[in-house]
């Protein structure tokens, strides 16, 4: 067997290992009211018409490998943590390993990818749900804002709301800082000199950046959350068939 690929299904392996370690999950594994995702999925929109563009298999799919691939970059992050520099514990210096290098490059490809996940929610909400938007328009955060009036009271649509300003806005704030100024390894790098001489703001930096691997796995579960009740919401709001 070629040696790149033995070493890779190991370290296959050993990722799917960390996955049973965490209990990590990805939403084809996950049951929502004890059915299989994609059958919760079929049965709630099978009787409600689409308004825009709309695949069935294509958008769950879509939605599904986003989720595999935060699954699996999550676990790398965790293998990768108990190895990243600490300053502190370096005589306030920072000869970046290949361990830490490569768990930023992670890190900052999570912040895109849940941002990724949320915009295919809205795809979907975009799909069934009328709003002012135009069709280059559509992220989840305008969905959520420019949805019609006449669906707001929706327990589903506030639920979904209240998870996006409570749980999500701090995480498209740090996906948007990263895509537009600095990317994670460039901020904290080079923080680390610029305050050298600042204890307590590199203890602030460090407590960030080990605590990276929980906020993916905690935001995670809010995908599973946003999807439930994306989809309740269509087949309670939707033009039914």
């Amino acid at each position: 067997m070629n040696i790149f690929i033995q070493q890779y299904q190991n370290l296959d392996q050993t990722i799917r290992n960390e996955y049973e370690r965490l209990g990590l999950k990805c939403l084809s594994e996950v049951k929502i009211n004890d059915e299989h995702s994609l059958s919760f999925f079929t049965h709630f929109l099978d009787k409600v018409k689409s308004i825009n563009s709309f695949h069935f298999y294509k958008n769950f799919n879509e939605i599904s490998f986003i989720s595999d691939d935060l699954k699996y970059y999550t676990a790398l992050t965790y293998l990768l943590r108990p190895y990243i520099n600490n300053p502190l514990k370096e005589k306030m210096t920072y000869h970046q390993t290949l361990e830490d290098k490569r768990y930023l490059s992670y890190a900052s490809i999570l912040f895109q990818l849940f941002y990724n996940y949320w915009d295919r929610i809205g795809d979907l909400i975009y799909s069934f749900i009328k709003t002012s938007l135009k069709e280059r328009e559509v992220y989840f955060n305008t969905v959520l804002d420019k949805i019609d009036d006449t669906v707001k009271e929706s327990e589903y649509f506030i639920a979904l709301n209240t998870l996006y300003k409570d749980k999500l806005l701090n995480l498209f704030r740090k996906r948007k800082e990263i895509v537009h100024y600095f990317q994670l390894t460039s901020e904290i790098y080079v923080g680390t000199f610029t305050n050298y001489d600042d204890i307590e703001k590199l203890k602030e930096a460090q407590n960030i950046k080990e605590s990276l691997p929980d906020l993916f796995k905690e935001n995670i579960e809010y995908t599973f959350q946003g999807f439930e009740l994306a989809i309740k919401f269509i087949n309670q709001k939707g033009i039914q068939k």
